[in-house]
């Protein structure tokens, strides 16, 4: 069985996976709590049980909330990326219907962009999906990680959560 710090990852739930995604997302207990379905003093045990375990505070009170240590962070990360997998996994037993999706896509353009390829597509995607609706944004060009961040769905610079 794989060993973090000494803690066993059959030791791990997943409310403690969408606690520490939540914590970096929103840098609060409560809002945390709230959001996975579990109380505040839930979230607060499950959070000081991960700190025993693993020997890192994870995160730590500030002025602008929960802020996470370099292992929290990175455990918060692992944790989003984990969720999203999952739930890109559970999702892809859905077929999806472009006649009656009311999906929202988002296009990253430049003006180029904008002027060329955005009216061809804005026509195709009335004809072929007439409930959805797009949005057009600036290209996050020459941010750091912004592909991955594109191909995970969302984009870090404030865009996407």
């Amino acid at each position: 069985m794989y060993s973090m710090n000494g803690m066993h990852i059959n030791e791990f739930d997943l409310t403690q996976i969408r606690l520490l995604a939540e914590l970096c997302r929103s840098r609060s207990v409560s809002q945390a709590a709230q959001r996975i379905g579990v109380s505040q003093s839930a979230a607060s045990h499950a959070l000081a049980k991960m700190r025993k375990q693993l020997g890192d505070p994870l995160f730590t009170r500030t002025q602008d909330g929960f802020q996470p240590t370099p292992f929290g962070a990175r455990l918060g990360s692992a944790s989003c990326e984990a969720l999203d997998t999952l739930l890109a996994g559970l999702a892809s037993n859905n077929q999806f219907d472009p006649l009656t999706t009311t999906r929202v896509f988002s296009f990253f353009m430049n003006d180029v962009g904008q002027t060329v390829f955005l009216p061809p597509l804005l026509k195709l995607l009335k004809q072929k999906a007439p409930g959805a609706s797009a949005r057009v944004l600036p290209g996050p060009a020459g941010q750091s990680g912004s592909r991955a961040e594109l191909r995970r769905g969302r984009f870090c610079g404030g865009i996407f959560q």
